[in-house]
């Protein structure tokens, strides 16, 4: 290997190693700051209340898992 290949190969794991010292939040804030978001929350789409015994499966909020009666968004408060 030539000396000048041996300084690019140096060169490049060097920049590798800095920008694994990099913390996960910086890189998460950047992300927020260019307006991107996480996950966006689940709406409900029920057109009726959910009960015990008869839940919307079709619904995001109503028909996940371990979802209650109380979550659907037509319940009464």
């Amino acid at each position: 290997m030539t000396f000048r290949k041996r300084r690019i190969l140096a060169a490049l794991l060097a920049l590798a190693l800095c920008l694994s010292l990099l913390p996960m939040s910086a890189l998460a804030a950047e992300a927020d700051a260019l307006g991107e978001t996480g996950p966006e929350e689940a709406v409900c789409t029920c057109t009726a209340p959910c009960t015990e015994g008869g839940m919307d499966t079709a619904c995001p909020v109503c028909g996940a898992e371990r979802a209650a009666p109380e979550d659907c968004g037509q319940s009464l408060p």
